[in-house]
């Protein structure tokens, strides 16, 4: 038998998953960007608990794929990163406790302003990059100064295309097409790479998402 309908979202490895990626949202943007996050994979989770008590696959899909379109790496995502803990430990296990860090960036606002090659940027950097990790809720506003790149705005634009796109699986879902709404909620997994890979891809991506939601039920 597999888990109730009631059962805590907290529970059980895809619990575990759910909360991890959440807290993981709170950190990128703030507790109701998580909360936004929680609500969606949970409502996956009742309409395939709904249809296959065992089944788990749709909600992982969801809840991983989701993060995914919702955590995109941007100019202050990308400064979280650098700044992590455990980033600096990887530094340290390569080098050593003095290993000096420097990274090399290529923004696309400024490749917009005509810098074609990466600029390297050193450990006298780091409160800039804690200037940008602070500046964090003004993503995606009028007063974000990286809103207007083409690829920012792909990315915030696929993010609630998305939610749509699994409101009509969970409506639709059923124990014969489980597999076919796992797939679908997986589309998002082949967008990535640098700013024109990730363009190209995300297009296709798309394009492949309507057409097999026109086709699903």
């Amino acid at each position: 038998m597999g888990a109730p309908l009631d059962r805590p979202p907290g529970r059980g490895r895809a619990g575990q998953l759910i909360e991890r990626l959440a807290a993981d949202l709170v950190d990128y943007q703030s507790a109701s960007y998580a909360t936004r996050f929680r609500d969606v994979v949970a409502n996956a989770r009742a309409a395939e608990q709904a249809v296959d008590a065992d089944s788990v696959g749709f909600a992982d899909a969801v809840a991983r794929n989701l993060h995914k379109l919702m955590a995109y790496k941007d100019e202050y995502e990308v400064a979280r990163l650098m700044l992590l803990p455990e980033s600096r430990a990887a530094y340290e296990a390569v080098g050593g406790a003095k290993t000096k860090v420097t990274w090399r960036l290529h923004p696309p606002a400024l490749r917009a302003m005509g810098k074609k090659n990466k600029m390297e940027f050193h450990q006298r950097s780091t409160p800039v990059f804690k200037a940008l990790r602070a500046a964090k809720r003004v993503r995606g506003t009028v007063a974000d100064p990286f809103r207007w790149a083409k690829v920012r705005r792909i990315e915030r634009a696929m993010i609630p295309e998305y939610i749509k796109a699994l409101a009509t699986l969970t409506t639709k879902l059923t124990a014969d097409n489980l597999a076919d709404a796992t797939s679908i909620a997986a589309l998002p997994d082949q967008v990535r790479g640098y700013e024109h890979i990730k363009l190209g891809r995300a297009e296709r991506y798309r394009v492949e998402l309507a057409e097999r939601l026109k086709s699903f039920g």
